[in-house]
């Protein structure tokens, strides 16, 4: 498998994790989940991901999502992001 087929997913719910997890693997990804900012960018430094699934929110009230992606954008730009959100709003479209 290249780098592409190593998916990031970042959520802080359990359930979102193991659904993602449980999809991508049983299509012949690898899949590594975890729940903060902190562990997304040990992850990162570690492996090389050809996409990452974020929560928008985790478990905060801010954008962490967003923080993220940037942090994909300048250290990692060939790495795709997704970021995912149960509480869009025209504020958080704006930031993003």
């Amino acid at each position: 498998m290249g780098s592409g087929a190593r998916i990031l997913v970042v959520d802080d719910e359990d359930a979102i994790r193991f659904a993602f997890r449980d999809y991508f693997t049983s299509r012949a990804f690898e899949v590594d989940c975890v729940e903060t900012i902190e562990e997304a960018q040990a992850f990162l430094n570690d492996f090389q991901y050809g996409v990452v699934i974020s929560d928008l929110r985790l478990g905060g009230q801010g954008y962490e999502g967003l923080e993220i992606a940037s942090h994909i954008w300048e250290y990692h730009p060939g790495t795709a992001v997704i970021i995912l959100t149960a509480f869009g709003s025209a504020e958080a479209e704006v930031v993003a």
